[in-house]
């Protein structure tokens, strides 16, 4: 098998599963992870202007600001970088912005990973996230809720991250994985285009 020192950036729309792939993979390499989602609800525990300011803007389903998610990126690649040995790291959720693309090179560069940087995109339609969406909140949450929220979500996803996609893509840096295939296939994939596959 090739070298398994890569940083991966996994991005897709809400629902596509970049979680449980971002998961996948850490136990598979032994890479640190690195989630803006998880590092925002982290903040949002302190309880000051910052923590209750992010707590808000998560409620509503709106971005917090690239400058807030940035700090908490370059803490999380301090404490990695403190212990040692450096084998890896997966980017949950990030990229969103072309800003915040520029920004994750850059601390990069700050670190000497830069050259393993890869950026992998889980494609699904907005009809299969809303289902996968709705179905995990069922019982949950209303579905008028849960809805509203994804309305907003993806309204943003549009806004802001398909040109971030668009200005990868033409860069040639964008991996697409079809997201739609069930956990395993869509790992594979994931494998092959990061050329990680024992083939």
């Amino acid at each position: 098998m090739k070298t398994s020192k890569m940083v991966v950036s996994l991005i897709g729309p809400p629902g596509s599963g970049k979680g449980t792939q971002a998961d996948f993979l850490c136990q598979r390499f032994g890479w640190a992870k690195m989630a803006s989602g998880d590092l925002l609800r982290e903040r949002q525990q302190i309880n000051d202007y910052t923590g209750k300011k992010i707590k808000e803007e998560i409620a509503k389903g709106e971005l917090v600001p690239t400058l807030v998610v940035a700090n908490l990126w370059f803490d999380r690649m301090e404490e990695i970088h403190q212990k040692g040995e450096f084998s890896g790291l997966l980017i949950d959720g990030s990229p969103r912005r072309v800003l915040e693309t520029e920004l994750i090179r850059g601390a990069l560069s700050w670190y000497d990973w830069e050259d393993y940087y890869r950026v992998v995109y889980l494609d699904i339609s907005r009809e299969e996230s809303t289902q996968r969406l709705l179905a995990e909140h069922q019982g949950r949450s209303r579905s008028d809720d849960v809805a509203e929220v994804l309305e907003v979500r993806w309204r943003w996803f549009e806004e802001e991250v398909r040109p971030t996609l668009e200005d990868l893509r033409k860069r040639g840096q964008l991996i697409e994985v079809n997201g739609e295939q069930t956990r395993p296939e869509v790992f594979n994939d994931i494998l092959k285009g990061l050329g990680l596959d024992d083939d």
